[in-house]
Order: structure tokens, then sequence, then C-alpha cells
């Protein structure tokens, strides 16, 4: 309540209290006087203060404060003008303990000022009629009275004022604690309300985190076994082509025997015979493997792909994780002390997004160097098929050369010497072949390990995720009760 309030309220007051004097006054007189000359007076006061009180009302509370204490002397004047006793003598008195109600300073020396002049002009001017019941020794002590009953109002009244200022201070200081705690819940209620979405968006992305990576983690677990797989065949076409190549040169050492014993051409042309249509049926062996790794080896591209795919699937979520984990970071910021809890998850998950992103980056280069050697390899085995039928069709001319050489002996020198040339070739042309299926299948077994461990990381990842879930529920929960503490429905409830 503010100053002028109150200060209206006691005009209020004020008004009351002297229609209830003059009740009692006109009661009083009744018993004295009779009724008949009271009743005037009665309704006089009664008018009197009935608009005392209505301008209590209209009029602006400290201009009509200094009015009333005005009325006040001049009613009790006009008393002592038109009926001067002792009776309307005391009214100067009793208006010092009327005012005393504003508990004001300027109003209560304003009223001690008034009554003190008036009671000693009215004693001298009707010294006569007050002589009998007022002496100037008694008029004298009701002005010190005055006085000193207007130092100790002074006194009230200062402290009272000080009592109101720091009541009005601390009324201001509460108003503004309230605003400001006003403002707060309602920033918090936004920020919970944010954070209560980005809560749901987070765990969406990590239901489809989750998800991928179980995903992944059959993908590497089919791709270790193929890579496993891919392992014991290259090692059986190694030990193909090594079969071949002591075939190559067991051939090179006949054609020799050829060439030195001319003598014994006819038996060593069957036998040679035989040999090369053992060496082309094992050449078309050879080429038929060589196609069998080359559809691995297209399938281990394939499968390369794939991977590559779901990387860049995995690529995408990480980023998508590590945009999510930024946001929340910022709503966390906003939410102030409540949100340092969300602030550290969201560093946690930002860090975990880095993390996968380093990991995918570096089976992006294990692949890339895989497909590399892959298509390398790829190509010396088309080379070496080339190579394969290529010997093959030699194969077969020597064995037209030896029928040639069974009807005429003369040319086994030379068939001879090109059998035991197109040998060395064939040797050199194998030993590369195996030298790049040695190289084959320690690119294999390396993938198949570097398979194994991304395999591993990916469990790994899948047990932080779970991780994650179970901080982020603790996070949700937490989440729920801000969302139900800082609602309008339990604000009006309570």
């Amino acid at each position: 309540m503010t100053y002028e309030e109150v200060i209206r309220n006691k005009n209020r007051i004020l008004a009351v209290v002297l229609l209830i004097s003059i009740v009692l006054r006109c009661v009083v007189n009744a018993f004295f006087v009779g009724i008949a000359q009271i009743i005037p007076m009665g309704i006089g006061g009664f008018i009197f203060t009935m608009l005392l009180l209505l301008a209590a009302n209209k009029v602006k509370p400290v201009p009509m404060m200094y009015a009333t204490v005005v009325l006040m002397s001049l009613i009790s004047i006009a008393l002592m003008f038109a009926f001067p006793c002792t009776t309307n003598y005391l009214m100067f008195f009793l208006t010092i303990f009327f005012v005393v109600i504003y508990e004001d300073i300027r109003p209560i020396v304003m009223q001690a000022v008034i009554s003190s002049a008036c009671m000693v002009i009215f004693y001298y001017m009707y010294q006569d009629k007050l002589v009998e019941t007022w002496s100037p020794d008694a008029m004298a002590m009701c002005v010190v009275y005055i006085i000193s009953g207007m130092l100790v109002f002074i006194a009230l009244c200062r402290l009272t004022k000080a009592q109101f200022e720091d009541l009005q201070k601390s009324h201001k200081a509460s108003e503004s604690e309230r605003k400001k705690a006003e403002n707060l819940l309602g920033h918090i209620s936004k920020s919970v309300g944010v954070l209560d979405q980005t809560s749901g968006k987070i765990n969406q992305s990590i239901t489809i985190t989750g998800e991928i990576s179980d995903q992944i983690a059959d993908a590497t677990e089919d791709i270790a076994k193929k890579a496993a797989d891919e392992v014991n065949d290259i090692e059986e076409i190694k030990t193909m082509v090594q079969s071949g190549v002591e075939q190559i040169q067991h051939i090179a050492k006949r054609s020799t025997q050829m060439a030195d014993a001319s003598n014994e051409t006819n038996t060593q042309v069957l036998e040679g015979g035989k040999m090369v249509q053992d060496l082309s049926g094992h050449m078309e062996q050879l080429n038929a493997r060589m196609e069998v790794v080359a559809k691995s080896i297209a399938g281990l591209s394939e499968e390369n792909a794939r991977i590559v795919e779901i990387l860049a699937t995995l690529d995408q979520i990480t980023s998508q994780t590590n945009l999510l984990s930024l946001n929340a970071s910022i709503e966390a910021a906003r939410a102030g002390e409540h949100g340092k809890g969300f602030a550290v998850v969201a560093t946690e998950i930002r860090q975990l997004s880095d993390d996968s992103a380093k990991f995918t980056e570096e089976i992006h280069e294990i692949l890339q160097g895989i497909e590399n050697q892959t298509n390398q390899v790829q190509g010396e085995i088309l080379e070496g098929q080339k190579s394969v039928v290529a010997c093959t069709e030699n194969a077969r001319e020597v064995n037209g050369s030896f029928q040639t050489i069974s009807e005429n002996t003369s040319q086994v020198l030379e068939r001879a010497t090109r059998i035991e040339m197109h040998a060395k070739e064939l040797n050199e042309l194998m030993g590369k072949t195996l030298e790049n299926v040695n190289n084959i299948n320690d690119a294999v077994e390396a993938t198949s390990a570097a398979m194994e461990e991304i395999s591993s990381s990916i469990h790994d990842l899948h047990g932080n995720i779970g991780s994650v879930v179970e901080g982020y529920q603790d996070l949700n929960d937490i989440t729920n009760d801000l969302v139900d503490v800082s609602s309008p429905e339990q604000d009006a409830e309570e």
C-alpha cells in the first residue's frame, strides 16, 4: 500500500471518529441541557462529517489531510465564539489527539501551533467565563502539555516514517525479486521445452545409430568370413601355380634332353606329346582357376564398394550426430546451471562422433588401398589368363610339332629348341604370376585382419552407444521432471 493510500484511509477513519465523537457529546449533553438543544448540533455534525467523508474519497489524500486539520480548528473556533465554555475550550486540546492518527510531523506541528495559539487567545478573550474553572497556570500548562505531546508525537512520527520507508524498500525489493523470478521461470520453461524437443531428436538419432551399428557389425562379420574364405582359395591357387611352375621347369628339362638325344627322337616325341597334352589340360585348369580368382576378386571389389557405401551412410550419421550434439551444447549453454549435466553428455556424444569420423576415414584409406591392389591384381590375372591361353595354344602347336617330328625327325632339334624357349618364357610368366598371387594373398590377409579390427571397433562403438543410451535415459528423466515442474498446469495448481 502506498503512502497516499494510507493517508486516504486515515482521512476516512478520522471522519468516522469525528462523527462518533459528535454523537457521544450529543448523548452526554442530552442529560444536562435536554434533547431539544442538542438536535441541531447533532444534525449539523452529521452533515459535516458526511461531507468530510465524501471529500476524503474524492480529494487527493495529502491536501485533504491539511484541509481536515484546518476544518477541525475552524469548528473548534466557531464553537468557542458561539458557546465560550470550558467544554469547547478543551476542543483545541482534543484536536491534537485526532491529528496523531496521520503519524506525520507536518500536520501535527500545524495543529499544535493552531491549538496553542487559540487556547491563549480565547482564554484572554473569555477570561471572565473561564476563570472559575480554568486558571492562567492551567492554561499555561495546557500549552506546555501540547508542546510536550507534540515533541513525543514528532519522535513517534519519525520512527513510523523510518519503518514505513524500510517497509517500502522491502516491498520494492520483493517486487523486483518476484519479477526476476517470474522472468527466470519463463526462460526456464522455454529452455525446458527446447530441451525436451532436442531430447526427442537425440533419442531418435541414438536409436537409428544403434540399428545402423548392428547392420555394420553384421556386414563386417560377413566380410571377414568371406575374406577368410578368399585366403583359403588363394592358398589353393598359390599351390596350383607352384605346381605349374614345377611342371614348366620339367618341360624345359625335357626339351634340353630332346636336343641332346636326337637318336631317341621317336620315343621322346611320344613322351613329349603326352606331356604337352597334360600341360594343355593343366593350363585349361589353371585358366579356369584364374577365372574363379578373377570372379572372387570382382566379388571382393563389390563387397569393398558395399563397405564404402555403408561408411558413407555412417559419415552422414556421424555428421548428423555432431550437429545434434552442437545444438544440444548451445541449448545447454542457454539453460545455464540447469544445463551442465546435459552439456557433459552432449560433449561426450560429440567426442564419440569425432572418433567415429576418424575410424571411418581410416577405413576409407584401408579400403582404397585394398581396391587399388585388387584392381592391380585383377589386371595381372587378366594378363596371366592371356598368357595361359597363349601357352595352351603353344602347347597344341608343340603337340602338332611332335606329330610332325614323328614324320620328320630332322626338325626335332629346331622344335625342341623352340619348346625350350617357350618353356623359359612361360616359367618367367608363371614366376610373376606366383609373385602376384603371393601379393594377393598378403593383401587379402591384411584385409581380413583389418575387417576383424573394424568389427571389434564397431562392437565397442555399439557398447558405447549402449552407455550413451543409459546416460540419455537419465537425462530424459530429468527433462521430463523439468517439463512437469515448469508446465503451466503445475504452476496453476501451486
